[in-house]
């Protein structure tokens, strides 16, 4: 797991919210690994979703924005 964090809920679209990154080059790997960790953690029968990216993004760390909701940020 690289990374994990909370953020709010979206209902109804989207009731999680706890979020964790796997990287992973097949997605039965990540689902497998995904299944490992949720066994191990005690949370096999906790709803959850995985979400997979159709693409590979630069990532460029924390970006704390103030003010006017970042239409400021480079």
């Amino acid at each position: 797991m690289t990374l994990c964090y909370q953020r709010q809920r979206q209902p109804p679209a989207w009731p999680y919210n706890l979020f964790c990154m796997i990287h992973g080059h097949e997605r039965h790997g990540v689902l497998d690994r995904v299944r490992t960790l949720a066994a191990r953690c005690g949370l096999s029968t906790t709803p959850h979703a995985v979400l997979f990216s159709g693409r590979c993004f630069k990532q460029r760390g924390a970006r704390y924005v103030t003010g006017n909701a970042g239409h400021d940020a480079p």
